[in-house]
């Protein structure tokens, strides 16, 4: 009981975190200090030894950034309004903990899109409700599966050897001053029917979610299908113990609104379909890269 509270307090701190009103204002003091000549100490006379010096001293720099994005929500959204490194601020760390238990570990890393407007906001609503909703469930399955161990003869110690893991996670697939696109995923390390990912393409610009129709153009159900088939076909010529479902074993037909997809670096849609859905479970998840319009 008394591990819980301590860990309700420190993540209560650590969600409530703030940026000193002055810590830009401090950054450029500290910078044009060092721009001073030290009165002690010699300048730096080596190029070589400045350069390693300046390099050194961005990489920590940058790390400290990232660091700071990803673990600050307060921050974060105040890194978001600086023209630097305004496009790196879309998609954040919302919060991020870890629980556990003699049954189970818990780890949760909620994004955040860092927008005011009314897609942005819907989705990171849809966010909360869809991991929230996962992780009740998730645990309730444990506490099912751990009540049928023990009644079939199983004993708590061998139930805790299992090291079961709960996880919610995100990765951040494309983003830039105008787009985001991002998966957030749940698995079970015990079971993987229940995992689920959720891809979210939004277009910043105009507040709206990004459809393969804008991607694709308006044949965009025939591009998608024909790209699909034509590397499903090279992928089973390639290695003879690739397969794929037929048509009228449940396999691929066509895609529609519906199918999940994300944007790639190259900015193209990559159509996800998952484990089991087109393909034996050892083919895993299978994504298909679409050229764009």
């Amino acid at each position: 009981m008394k591990e819980s509270l301590r860990f309700d307090a420190a993540k209560n701190i650590y969600d409530n975190l703030k940026i000193p009103s002055d810590l830009s204002q401090r950054i450029e003091k500290e910078i044009a200090i060092r721009k001073v000549p030290s009165l002690e100490e010699p300048p730096l006379k080596k190029p070589h030894i400045r350069l390693k010096f300046t390099l050194t001293a961005a990489a920590a720099c940058a790390a400290l950034l990232i660091t700071a994005l990803n673990t600050n929500a307060a921050f974060a959204q105040n890194a978001g309004n600086l023209p630097v490194v305004g496009w790196v601020a879309k998609v954040l760390t919302l919060r991020s903990y870890e629980e556990k238990d003699a049954d189970k570990t818990v780890k949760v890393t909620l994004p955040q899109v860092t927008s005011e407007k009314s897609t942005a906001q819907k989705v990171n609503q849809m966010i909360e409700e869809k991991s929230k909703a996962y992780l009740k469930e998730a645990k309730e399955r444990v506490e099912e599966y751990k009540k049928a161990f023990l009644d079939t003869g199983g004993t708590e110690e061998e139930f805790k050897q299992k090291n079961i893991e709960i996880k919610v996670n995100y990765d951040v697939k494309y983003q830039d001053d105008n787009m985001v696109s991002f998966v957030l995923y749940g698995a079970e390390s015990w079971v993987s029917a229940y995992d689920f990912n959720t891809f979210y393409n939004i277009n910043l610009s105009t507040d709206t979610e990004i459809t393969l129709e804008e991607l694709l153009g308006k044949d965009y159900v025939q591009r998608a299908n024909t790209g699909i088939r034509e590397q499903m076909a090279e992928r089973v010529k390639e290695n003879s113990d690739n397969m794929y479902f037929k048509p009228d074993e449940g396999g691929f037909q066509t895609i529609d609104q519906n199918t999940k997809f994300y944007i790639n670096q190259n900015k193209n849609p990559v159509i996800v379909f998952d484990k089991y859905e087109i393909a034996p479970g050892s083919m895993g998840m299978q994504e298909f890269e679409i050229a764009a319009k």
